[in-house]
């Protein structure tokens, strides 16, 4: 029944949540941070689904897509500076920096994660994970324990039409334009409409791998090129500090250099991440339409939006 996947997957991501909550609070360790980040992501969906099936429930889900949004807000910096962080342990993204250099480099990075990690604690204790938790499973079997066989169709009608409707926003994206623009906003779209997927795969009790994995490339050659923004950025603003250029202007260069890298090589990723999006975005459009690939060159774009239009369903022709 779709009622059952819905709260399975609402049940498996909350779990994630809380138990995210208690390894932050007990270590701090950067999976826990990731974990909990992603769980109010993907939680995301289900509370849409949730307040267009019922419509009674629109404030209270108002209230925890906010809640989620302001509890995945206090760790975005934290996990930035994790990845970046992490990032140097290879020896390319580092381009060559002293061993001396880069020790002094983590070690600042570590210090500025830290306080980071306790302004995000501060805030974390003025919100109230455990009851925002509490809200979604209330909101989840209220939405699912009435309206019987009814609700049932709604709930598989309103989640198909809620595909179409992510697929329609990535679709617009036919080409990307020169500056960063077109790019985040693709990334942001995908992300959604692969956590929706991941509801309707688990509402129709199917799975598809090879599905999710042409998401999950597609994903990784955006956020990669996200990082190295970002870590070009991060590295500027450390090496012009006023600081550092009067102490150790050589150690300023260095990571200028880095900084340097990391631009060059989001260039790299952009060009990915443009290679992979035709037969990617033909998947999608084949089963926004309910149409075969035939015209495609790629095999497992056609298999792919397949194993899409089996999940999603068939429906009308998109204008």
């Amino acid at each position: 029944m779709a009622a059952n996947g819905l709260v399975k997957f609402v049940e498996r991501h909350l779990e994630r949540l809380e138990a995210g909550v208690d390894e932050i609070l007990a270590n701090g360790s950067e999976r826990a941070v990731h974990r909990f980040r992603v769980s109010t992501r993907r939680l995301n969906e289900p509370l849409l689904l949730i307040g267009t099936v019922d419509p009674s429930a629109a404030k209270q889900v108002k209230r925890a897509r906010k809640a989620l949004k302001r509890l995945r807000n206090l760790f975005g910096e934290v996990r930035d500076l994790d990845v970046l962080r992490d990032g140097l342990t290879d020896e390319r993204h580092s381009n060559g920096l002293p061993a001396e250099g880069k020790a002094k480099l983590i070690d600042m990075l570590t210090s500025q994660r830290r306080a980071g990690f306790v302004a995000a604690l501060e805030g974390l204790s003025g919100t109230s994970p455990v009851q925002t938790a509490s809200r979604i499973r209330n909101l989840t079997e209220d939405v699912c324990t009435k309206g019987g066989d009814k609700r049932q169709s709604a709930l598989l009608s309103v989640a198909r039409e809620m595909w179409r409707k992510r697929a329609d926003a990535a679709l617009r994206f036919d080409s990307f334009d020169d500056d960063c623009a077109g790019f985040h906003a693709l990334r942001i779209h995908l992300k959604g409409l692969r956590y929706c997927t991941e509801l309707l795969y688990r509402m129709e009790n199917k799975d598809d791998d090879a599905v999710l994995t042409a998401f999950v490339g597609m994903q990784n050659a955006l956020g990669a090129w996200n990082d190295h923004l970002f870590a070009a950025r991060h590295l500027a603003r450390v090496a012009t500090n006023d600081a550092s250029f009067a102490n150790d202007p050589d150690w300023s260069a260095a990571i200028l250099e880095c900084a340097a890298w990391r631009v060059r090589h989001s260039v790299e990723q952009r060009s990915l991440a443009r290679d992979k999006w035709p037969a990617l975005r033909e998947m999608i459009h084949a089963a926004r339409d309910g149409k075969t690939t035939t015209c495609s060159k790629s095999v497992d774009a056609a298999a792919l939006a397949a194993a899409l239009r089996s999940v999603v369903g068939p429906t009308a022709k998109s204008p």
